[in-house]
């Protein structure tokens, strides 16, 4: 371990989380051209590229993401040795709670928990699932200290919580391999009048955005069940003969394999938001502001933030 010092470790470490040299730099006190004089050390000493650089800022490559894993370990057994030798009782484990409505939570939050804990093996993540007004609420409770919400927020819930959208998901029409608009390019959103859906339970947010943005339309559905995930939904489109409507991200796979198709909706397509919240009494924790700033690269409004 002779070619690694605890310093410039920190500093790695510090880039890791800041995705950025211009923002480890403000966090250490230092210029970016310092971080990244250190930086270049390091690699050398290595023999390996840590970082991929691009104007927006850095990622790590497949050598950094193993000394990244190995560092928060080796950090934290520096932090508990010396606190061991100064009497000082150890640090409890850090964990970060997050709440998410059911798609997020299902096909989003998998990949983005996986790559924090590659950045943070020290952390404890947990997930907890509700529809709109129990992750508001559970929220605003002290529960979660973060939350990601696809859909509609109460005006006067969201007065106690900070809302970032991340994205506007396009919601498309999903059809089995019976359905005779498999394989259609693009429907007109008159075309779903008076068709069999597979739904989601009528409490739910998502149903009754659904209902609402089709009667704007004129447009009535007939439903012809209703389940309580998008799994069980998938599932029994994919065969049969009804239809539902989902975002991509929650058909992408059946869609690859062949499973389902989905059609957008030309001219009115519908549209979700997808908000990121938080207590403003409470804040964004440090360990919730870092799950936070991984996704940056992926919705960038998030880097226009000062979380």
């Amino acid at each position: 371990m002779s070619s690694i010092d605890l310093y410039r470790l920190t500093i790695f470490m510090t880039v890791t989380r800041e995705g950025s040299f211009n923002r480890a730099g403000r966090r250490l006190g230092m210029t970016a051209s310092a971080v990244s004089q250190h930086i270049q050390t390091l690699e050398a000493r290595l023999g390996k590229a840590l970082f991929e650089r691009s104007p927006r800022g850095v990622t790590l490559t497949a050598a950094g993401k193993d000394l990244a894993y190995y560092g928060e370990r080796l950090l934290a057994m520096a932090t508990e040795a010396e606190r061991a030798i100064m009497g000082e009782p150890a640090a409890p484990p850090e964990e970060v709670t997050l709440g998410a409505t059911p798609g997020i939570s299902v096909y989003l939050m998998p990949e983005w928990i996986q790559r924090f804990r590659s950045r943070h093996p020290g952390v404890t993540v947990n997930l907890q699932t509700g529809v709109t007004s129990e992750v508001v609420n559970g929220l605003l409770e002290g529960k979660y200290d973060v939350a990601f919400v696809e859909g509609e927020i109460d005006m006067q819930a969201a007065r106690q919580c900070r809302a970032l959208l991340l994205d506007e998901v396009e919601q498309m029409v999903v059809v089995g391999r019976q359905h005779p608009w498999w394989g259609r390019a693009a429907l007109r959103i008159e075309d779903l009048n008076g068709q069999s859906f597979i739904v989601r339970q009528p409490r739910s947010h998502s149903r009754q955005w659904l209902e609402q943005a089709l009667l704007q339309h004129s447009v009535r559905m007939a439903i012809s069940a209703e389940f309580d995930n998008p799994e069980s939904i998938k599932r029994a489109v994919a065969n049969g003969v009804c239809l539902t409507v989902l975002p991509l991200y929650a058909v992408k796979q059946e869609v690859a394999f062949g499973l389902l198709h989905a059609i957008p909706l030309e001219a009115q397509p519908l549209v979700r938001a997808m908000h990121l919240l938080w207590s403003v009494e409470r804040g964004l924790s440090r360990t919730a502001g870092a799950f936070v700033k991984q996704l940056a690269s992926q919705y960038p409004s998030i880097d226009a933030q000062d979380l």
